[in-house]
């Protein structure tokens, strides 16, 4: 079997290029709307998209071969906590200390597919109430939730800091909002 690299742990085997996902109404065969899927670490338009990987963050159905199998990207699931299974996540690991999910579903409120956006208000010492918002936030959607659609955790020392997050899904805004703690590290 062959060992990952840490980025390669959400890459595996894969395809680069521009990818969309796309609501298809099946009774007219037309397509609703689309989203486009970004590397948070690269300014271009494309993302890696696994075809052969070993069962870590996507979901691989058996058989799989030396540990590998072809994943299920649109694996859906219910993220938000409404009791409905109507989102999925993209993963992309940058290095062994960062790992962004990206979460995309449907939503019955605007009959459309959505990128979720994440607004985290920021309190360290350099950006102190500093709120950013974007569609990657680091491992949330990999924690257990302390109950549907919230989720409290903290992040592995990152260079001696380490990051504590808190989010929570506002289904209002069809968002994720939180806030992240830097603490640092003694050494």
């Amino acid at each position: 079997m062959y060992t990952y690299s840490c980025p390669e742990e959400t890459l595996g085997s894969y395809y680069s290029g521009p990818t969309r996902v796309s609501l298809l109404d099946t009774a007219t065969n037309r397509i609703v709307n689309t989203v486009m899927v970004r590397n948070p670490f690269a300014d271009k338009d494309e993302f890696d998209v696994p075809y052969i990987i070993h069962p870590y963050f996507y979901r691989v159905d058996p058989p799989l071969k030396d540990g590998e199998g072809k994943p299920v990207i649109i694996d859906l699931k219910d993220y938000t906590g409404d009791g409905k299974p109507l989102e999925f996540a993209f993963f992309a690991a940058g290095d062994c200390n960062l790992l962004e999910i990206q979460l995309v579903g449907y939503s019955p409120k605007q009959d459309r597919v959505i990128q979720y956006p994440v607004s985290l208000k920021n309190w360290d010492v350099d950006d102190r109430g500093k709120i950013t918002t974007g569609f990657w936030l680091d491992r949330v959607f990999l924690q257990k939730p302390i109950r549907p659609g919230v989720w409290n955790y903290t992040v592995p020392e990152r260079f001696c800091y380490i990051p504590t997050y808190a989010v929570r899904y506002d289904p209002a805004q069809e968002s994720f909002l939180g806030s992240v703690t830097w603490l640092r590290c003694d050494r």
